[in-house]
């Protein structure tokens, strides 16, 4: 129990150190009752080193329970820091966010770009016809308003993945 208080008060305390560290022990302890605590400290922070951390922890814990503030995140912080918070969202059922992962594919972000269609692929025969269609709308009209040649191989990429099981 002693542990689990350190975890806490590491994550709650002012030192980015602290609470990058207690991210990165949590995720390898496996403690799934600081979900909550994790997702409330990755909302409030600024330091995308915490932020990344945490977005490891969520990863390792597979917390499902995260997906609407990771994508929320992702929005905010930009194709610059968002990488881990992607990254974080491949082990998890992103099917019911599928048209907010499209979203993220049309960026000219690499790191952005590829690890959004990653999910995509992991989605294959997965995702009801009107998700599906949804997504493929919204990357069909990215692609033809001005994707550059490498993106529009991510989204024609996709594309051909979400057809596939129309």
């Amino acid at each position: 129990m002693e542990e689990y208080a350190q975890l806490i008060s590491d994550l709650k305390s002012e030192d980015d150190e602290k609470k990058r560290k207690a991210a990165a022990k949590i995720g390898e302890t496996g403690d799934e009752r600081l979900i909550p605590i994790l997702i409330e400290t990755i909302e409030k922070t600024d330091n995308h080193w915490v932020r990344n951390a945490i977005a490891n922890a969520l990863r390792e814990l597979d917390a499902e329970e995260s997906i609407p503030v990771l994508i929320k995140l992702i929005k905010k912080v930009g194709e610059k820091h968002s990488g881990s918070l992607i990254y974080a969202l491949q082990v998890m059922d992103c099917r019911p966010v599928v048209n907010e992962i499209a979203e993220f594919l049309c960026s000219e972000n690499f790191e952005q770009r590829e690890l959004s269609l990653q999910i995509i692929e992991d989605m294959e025969g997965c995702l009801e016809s009107d998700k599906k269609e949804e997504a493929i709308e919204k990357i069909r009209r990215y692609r033809e308003t001005g994707a550059t040649p490498e993106t529009k191989k991510y989204l024609d990429h996709a594309l051909k993945i979400l057809k596939e099981d129309l």
